[in-house]
Formats: structure tokens, sequence, C-alpha cells
């Protein structure tokens, strides 16, 4: 499965590194770049623990002022015009930004 993971904190550090092991294509997102940093620099997350030990290396790790490649624009599009409304939960689901 295919799935992002938004927060570079110690939370979205060990969700990522629970989602990479189990076999799932993970991106990695932060909005800081000094906690995004260590990752970015090893390639990935260091863990240790009922994990085992090593580096979960997700297929992608950004910081917030990149773009975001695994959202379809078009899609979030077609949502804010079938929804009639900017603040419709489905396109806040899918990445809309302000």
């Amino acid at each position: 499965m295919k799935v992002a993971v938004l927060g570079a904190g110690a939370g979205g550090a060990a969700a990522v590194a629970e989602l990479v092991n189990a076999g799932h294509e993970v991106r990695f997102w932060g909005r800081s770049a000094e906690t995004l940093a260590p990752h970015q620099a090893i390639g990935g997350v260091a863990f240790e623990g009922e994990l085992g030990e090593g580096i979960a290396k997700p297929k992608l790790i950004k910081l917030r002022s990149q773009p975001f490649p695994f959202i379809d624009r078009e899609r979030v599009g077609k949502l804010r015009l079938e929804c009639g409304q900017t603040d419709c939960p489905e396109s806040r689901s899918y990445g809309r930004r302000s």
C-alpha cells in the first residue's frame, strides 16, 4: 500500500519505521528542516527496539516547502467543484492548500 506520513516528529518517525518494515511504500513529509535533517542525512529513520535495529528507508523524504508529488491535484479540483465549497472535508483529506 502507498502511505504518506505527515509529520517528522517522534510519532511520524515511528510510523515510518513500522510501515516500511511492514512492506508499505512510504513517503515521509515534515515541515521543519531541523526535524527532518537527521532523517535526510541517513536516508531514512533509524530504529531499534521491538522491530529490531536498522534504518527504515521511505521512498521519499520531503520538506514542507517542496511540492507533494503524491497528491493528484486534478482530483482535488474536482472534489472542490463537486462539494461546492472551499472547506469540503474531502478536499482537506487530499491536502488542499490555502
